[in-house]
């Protein structure tokens, strides 16, 4: 090395390396450490194979301290943020917001809910559409009234067990507005199947007493079987996919069991009670770029409930009335298209305000009411005239919110099946909720306008003009699919609910608006009459009796040998 050279480097401050190089006879190098010494040759020794060790001096840099500095202070730098993001996620969690910060949003009227302590600095904009579309993906809606159940008893005479019955495997029911696909594709949560018989062919019986018990005899025979068909069509569902006979399940069931409370049907919808308010629990939206910590929506099950579509179905009998509650029934209809012992009934043809048996409500129509209160059973106030649902919505009549199962607004189109303003505004007192019919005839009628002309955005209307009338807390769906022969356009089946909705956020409703459109309303009317029944007031009150208008046959005693 030059010994100048090594001066000028140490001058600089850099430091030596010390290099010990191995040469062997085969030309083979190794290295190793040693104290420092000065290059020499020895070519003799190279020639006779003995190995020179030597050690070569070089000159390391010694970095300048201000990039030592900076190096360690970005290293510090990183290790803080990563510290930081992880102490962030942990307290997330445990705050319970679940990583789900757009899902959450605007889904609760308080941040708080969800274990935020302030709401998320979001645009307004941003907000909107992360909840529109969440929305539009879990809308999750109760139908108040499909007659599946009739079409089924029409097409298949009640008979499911064999192949022709496809509601869930290909090629399902085409000519049907119902099947399992399209329920899918729809985000049907809950479904009030029908166990609609229709009313008797004369109100007289065959000794001529109007309302007698002979002519609803057949009535009551056919409910109970369109009762027991629902029944076995929801634990066909089940077993169908849950494993059936074999217990081998390919996949999970979409159908959960008949229920029989507000508290089932809202477990089953991932949805939380409390004394305040109904608290969504959000579902997973993982598959969408969300995380939320509910059910998923992959998992989501329908929930099924029984309505009967008037009191001529209980065969003049609070016992049969009852009995329909143990076996599932939980809304009856007071009347369909013809007067009974109870109410007048909306007749197709009738003059409005002409023609009613009994003016309104009867004596024992107010019994059967209250004993409806009394059981939880929900009061239907659609089919009804004008002067009946006056009757029931006033003077202390009904202890608890009504529902109109499948009706639409008269004001749009003024037919006997359509709820007037007037009777909407007592709906209102009363807490309950309008369920709005996607029947063309009760859609788009009265001057200039034909039920075949009938759309969505009719559809989407009528939902307005309730909503606008008497507040959002006051509407709901009611389609009547399958028990009706023409749909709106764009509504022709179950599939299509979520294009509604999208017309009813394009018209600027608010996503906590249509929630309560789509389940809310419904639920919060079923648990008040559910609290109705388990008040001390209902639980003094005794079992109505059908005292003087039971039919008795005259007893004759057994002569011998009959026994």
């Amino acid at each position: 090395m030059d010994p100048d050279r090594h001066l000028h480097h140490a001058e600089r401050g850099e430091l030596e390396a010390d290099v010990k190089v191995e040469v062997n006879a085969v030309g083979t190098e190794s290295t190793s450490s040693s104290e420092k010494s000065v290059l020499s040759s020895d070519s003799e020794k190279l020639r006779t194979g003995a190995t020179t060790t030597t050690t070569i001096t070089t000159p390391l840099k010694r970095r300048p301290k201000r990039e030592w500095n900076r190096r360690k202070a970005l290293l510090v730098v990183c290790h803080l943020v990563l510290i930081g993001f992880a102490l962030t996620g942990f307290l997330m969690y445990a705050r319970g917001w679940g990583g789900g910060l757009a899902y959450r949003c605007g889904y609760s009227d308080s941040w708080y809910e969800y274990g935020m302590d302030q709401q998320p600095v979001l645009g307004e904009e941003e907000i909107r559409m992360v909840k529109e579309n969440v929305f539009l993906k879990t809308v999750g809606v109760i139908d108040g009234h499909n007659d599946l159940p009739y079409h089924i008893r029409h097409s298949f005479k009640n008979t499911i067990n064999n192949e022709n019955f496809t509601f869930s495997v290909p090629p399902y029911l085409p000519t049907f507005h119902t099947d399992l696909p399209r329920l899918k594709q729809g985000q049907v949560a809950a479904q009030f199947w029908s166990a609609y018989v229709g009313c008797p062919a004369s109100n007289f019986d065959s000794k001529g007493k109007e309302f007698g018990d002979e002519i609803y005899r057949g009535i009551v025979h056919d409910t109970l079987q369109q009762i027991d068909l629902i029944k076995r069509f929801i634990t066909q569902q089940q077993q169908q996919f849950d494993g059936g006979s074999d217990g081998e399940a390919e996949d999970e069931s979409y159908f959960l069991g008949l229920q029989g409370g507000v508290g089932a049907v809202a477990s089953g919808m991932g949805l939380t009670w409390d004394d305040a308010k109904q608290a969504y629990v959000r579902r997973d939206a993982a598959e969408w770029g969300f995380y939320g910590g509910g059910e998923g929506l992959r998992d989501r099950k329908i929930s099924s409930m029984i309505g009967v579509e008037g009191l001529h179905q209980i065969g003049n009998s609070a016992a049969t009335l009852r009995l329909y509650y143990e076996l599932g029934v939980r809304y009856i209809t007071l009347t369909h298209g013809c007067d009974n012992a109870y109410a007048d009934g909306a007749v197709f043809g009738r003059e409005e305000g002409k023609g009613g048996r009994w003016g309104g409500l009867s004596e024992r129509g107010r019994g059967v009411v209250a004993e409806m209160n009394r059981i939880g059973m929900i009061v239907d106030l659609s089919h009804v005239t004008r002067e009946v649902m006056r009757d029931v919505l006033t003077g202390g009549t009904v202890k608890a919110p009504v529902i109109f199962s499948h009706s639409s607004a008269y004001a749009l189109c003024p037919h006997t099946r359509n709820v007037p303003d007037d009777i909407l505004h007592l709906v209102k007192e009363n807490g309950g909720v309008v369920m709005v019919n996607f029947y063309p005839v009760f859609i788009s009628c009265g001057e200039g306008r034909k039920p075949q002309d009938a759309t969505l955005e009719m559809v989407a209307d009528h939902i307005e003009h309730i909503a606008h009338l008497i507040g959002w807390d006051h509407v709901g769906i009611g389609s009547d699919f399958d028990g009706i022969e023409i749909t709106p356009k764009g509504l022709e089946d179950v599939s299509k609910y979520p294009d509604l909705f999208k017309e009813l956020l394009r018209r600027g409703a608010a996503v906590e608006d249509l929630e309560k459109l789509a389940n809310r309303n419904v639920l919060r009317v079923w648990r008040k009459v559910e609290e109705v029944r388990d008040s001390e007031e209902m639980r003094r009150r005794l079992p109505w009796e059908d005292e003087g208008e039971v039919e008795v046959e005259p007893f004759v005693l057994a002569g011998p040998g009959e026994l």
